[in-house]
């Protein structure tokens, strides 16, 4: 699961650096904390988004380009087939389905790599790191991951379905249409999360 590789080095980068500068104030069980909120409010639903973008965005991007080189879509609408019902909104609710789900995975093998480090590396007493984690998490983090994942996934639906449809009958434009998808999908993601924070947090 490529999801695994990116979040649960994430965890343990993150509570390295976490314990470096609890330990400088003595409050060392404090690091779950932190974990809890760099990961829930802030890197697993913008890391997450960023690699489905650039992995099933781009690949639906290209994928409805392709069709439409190879004359696919004109064919579709000759049939009396609507090429939007038919070839664009499975993947449109496919991402948006996966995307928070992946989110979840992202957060839980994150908080697996955490843990891992302040215990077994940091010396942090298992039942302190779990309290601590409990205590600063709340509702509203888990709840507006998820909500910024949700946005996430129906940005990358969103943009990659347009750059798919509205590229031009060339084999070059394929691959400009899965680029553009990722480049344009990741400025959202900056801009959404930012509005998002502000009013959250």
């Amino acid at each position: 699961m490529p999801i695994f590789f990116i979040a649960f080095p994430f965890g343990i980068v993150i509570a390295l650096q976490a314990l470096a500068i609890v330990r400088q104030y003595g409050v060392t069980a404090q690091v779950s904390g932190v974990l809890s909120h760099l990961m829930v409010r802030e890197l697993s639903p913008i890391t997450t988004g960023m690699m489905i973008a650039a992995q099933s965005g781009g690949s639906i991007a290209a994928e409805i380009a392709s069709f439409k080189v190879k004359k696919q879509i004109n064919s579709l609408e000759s049939m009396g087939i609507d090429p939007y019902n038919y070839i664009i909104f499975p993947r449109f609710l496919a991402i948006i389905i996966v995307t928070p789900i992946m989110e979840i995975f992202s957060v839980t093998f994150s908080i697996i790599g955490g843990y891992l480090t302040a215990v077994y590396l940091g010396g942090i007493s298992s039942g302190a790191f779990i309290h601590n984690l409990n205590e600063f998490t709340t509702t509203n983090d888990i709840f507006f991951g998820l909500i910024k994942s949700l946005l996430f996934g129906i940005i990358i639906a969103t943009v990659g379905s347009f750059h798919g449809i509205n590229s031009k009958y060339s084999s070059k434009d394929v691959g400009l249409a899965a680029n553009n998808t990722v480049v344009e999908a990741t400025i959202f993601f900056i801009f959404i999360n930012y509005i998002i924070s502000s009013f959250a947090y």
